[in-house]
C-alpha cells in the first residue's frame, strides 16, 4: 500500500464462493412465499413483488443484523391494494413480517422470519473473511482493520 498516491494491493486471491445481497433478496422474496403460502401466486404480482423488494432494498436490508438482539422487532411490508387478512399478517395494505416467531417462553424468543435467510448468509459471509484473513496471515501479513463494526471472532 502507499498513501501517496493512494493505492491498496489484493493481498488474497478470493475464493469466488457465491453469497451476500442476491441472495438475501432471493431469501426475502422466498419468506413471503411461504409466509403468503397458497395465496402467493394471486397476492405477489410482479408489480406487488417489486414493491415489496424494494422496500426490503431499501429499508430492511442494511438495517437487520440477526446477530443483534436489539435490531428492530417487526417489519411492515407493503403489499398495496390487497384486502386486510388477519391469518396471513396483512392490515392495511402492509405483511407483518418479524424477526421473532409467534412462538415464545420465558427464556428464550426464537427468531425466525428475518433470520432464517438472513443468519446463514452472515455466517457464511463470516466464514469467507474469516478465511481470507487466515490466509493473508499464512504469508505473513497481517490485517490492521477491516471495518470497525466486523468482529474477528465469534
Amino acid at each position: 500500500m502507499t498513501r501517496s498516491p493512494f493505492e491498496i494491493q489484493e493481498a488474497n486471491i478470493g475464493s469466488g464462493a457465491a453469497c451476500g445481497a442476491t441472495y438475501l433478496n432471493r431469501g426475502f422474496e422466498s419468506l413471503l412465499r411461504r409466509k403468503l403460502g397458497d395465496q402467493a401466486v394471486k397476492i405477489l404480482s410482479p408489480k406487488r413483488l417489486r414493491e415489496a423488494l424494494r422496500y426490503f432494498e431499501n429499508d430492511v436490508k442494511a438495517a437487520f443484523n440477526p446477530m443483534d438482539p436489539n435490531c428492530e422487532a417487526d417489519f411492515d411490508v407493503p403489499i398495496p391494494g390487497v384486502e386486510d387478512d388477519d391469518s396471513l399478517g396483512i392490515s392495511e395494505g402492509f405483511l407483518k413480517i418479524s424477526k421473532y416467531s409467534t412462538l415464545q417462553t420465558f427464556v428464550n424468543t426464537f427468531r425466525s422470519d428475518m433470520e432464517s435467510f438472513y443468519k446463514p448468509i452472515f455466517e457464511r459471509i463470516y466464514d469467507l473473511v474469516k478465511k481470507q484473513i487466515t490466509d493473508v496471515g499464512k504469508k505473513g501479513n497481517k490485517i490492521k482493520v477491516i471495518s470497525p463494526s466486523f468482529p474477528l471472532t465469534r
